[in-house]
């Protein structure tokens, strides 16, 4: 059977002539660590003039029929302002969105 990830996506709202970063982490929520998501942890860097990355986040094989969710934070911006921190993934599901992180005017 063909893999399964949630996507976040994550977005600027302006391209920036700096380098800007933000770090991500995966938090449980009715979907549990290990058993329906592979846990992530990491930093995202926007190079200047970049305005939107990914989280890939692996998805377990599990009952298609249970709905289920888990959280994708960000924290730690640099160079930025974060305007929305989080972003709900629904299991089953392919895709979550997360555009929420903004660049200082600095």
């Amino acid at each position: 059977m063909a893999s399964r990830n949630a996507v976040f996506k994550v977005r600027l709202a302006r391209a920036v002539l700096s380098t800007v970063s933000v770090d991500y982490a995966t938090v449980a929520g009715t979907a549990v660590e290990i058993e329906d998501y592979t846990p992530v942890v990491g930093t995202l860097t926007f190079l200047p003039g970049e305005t939107e990355k990914e989280v890939i986040v692996p998805l377990r094989e599990g009952p298609e029929d249970i709905e289920q969710q888990f959280t994708l934070l960000l924290s730690n911006a640099n160079k930025a302002k974060i305007t929305r921190a989080s972003g709900v993934a629904t299991l089953p599901a392919e895709s979550a969105g997360l555009e929420s992180f903004f660049p200082n005017n600095n």
